[in-house]
């Protein structure tokens, strides 16, 4: 629906709004609802998954792609190879930003706790504007053969990569790893960070080659299958000729 009716800049700008309304709106509305029902964190748990407070994320993504990507892709520009000096500063800005919220107490949710906006939708505008700063050119270290394979198999590492977490801190090496403090505690995030890193990506590979590949061959052959039906009939023939 949103990659049909929504690609003017104005009406995925409309969307985003309407998208975080219903949020505000969806989130307290349950939130008083199961109160009274259902213990707080798994009230908290319900509302911060909840289809609704996620969704402002796909409209906001929608709005990137229309003002960055989609104007480039139909006018054929290629790539830049530079970078500006102050493209490098509000890059800076923006991954220094992302780094920074992982120790602000935002709420989980929209609407509960006004006016703030949620931690995850402050880490979409964060990502939202490197997206904008790297759209026409290709900086290394956010493009690279690394990230891109990393990329092939984000949405099986995106269903994995809680798992991985939590069993890793199971083992002894991740509990020893995870009960370090101070400087010490910083080389050990570190480690744990390459190595829950490196564990998704096999994870991720798996399914990707075993399920998600498969499921999208299939899907396309349906929607041919489909189509072709569509073009014999429209042709005077059975969809089974």
């Amino acid at each position: 629906m949103i990659a049909t009716w929504f690609q003017t800049v104005s009406r995925a700008a409309w969307l985003l709004a309407a998208t975080v309304a219903v949020a505000i709106a969806g989130n307290i509305g349950a939130n008083t609802a199961l109160a009274a029902w259902l213990p707080a964190e798994a009230v908290g748990h319900f509302v911060y998954f909840s289809f609704w407070n996620q969704l402002p994320v796909f409209a906001l993504a929608n709005l990137v792609y229309l003002i960055a990507y989609k104007p480039r892709i139909l006018r054929g520009e290629p790539a830049r190879q530079t970078v500006s000096w102050k493209e490098r500063r509000l890059l800076a800005a923006a991954l220094a930003m992302l780094a920074l919220l992982a120790y602000m107490p935002l709420p989980r949710s929209f609407g509960l706790v006004p006016p703030w906006v949620p931690n995850f939708f402050a880490s979409s505008l964060c990502l939202s504007a490197i997206c904008v700063l790297v759209s026409g050119d290709q900086p290394r270290l956010l493009i690279n053969p690394w990230i891109a394979k990393l990329g092939v198999v984000s949405f099986s590492g995106y269903l994995w990569h809680w798992q991985v977490l939590r069993r890793s801190r199971t083992t002894v090496f991740g509990q020893w790893l995870y009960a370090q403090e101070s400087l010490i505690g910083l080389a050990a995030y570190s480690v744990a960070l390459v190595l829950v890193t490196m564990m998704t990506f096999a994870a991720a590979t798996a399914t990707y080659y075993l399920v998600e590949s498969p499921g999208i061959a299939l899907s396309r052959r349906l929607i041919s299958w489909r189509r072709s039906g569509r073009l014999a009939y429209a042709g005077g023939l059975t969809p089974g000729h």
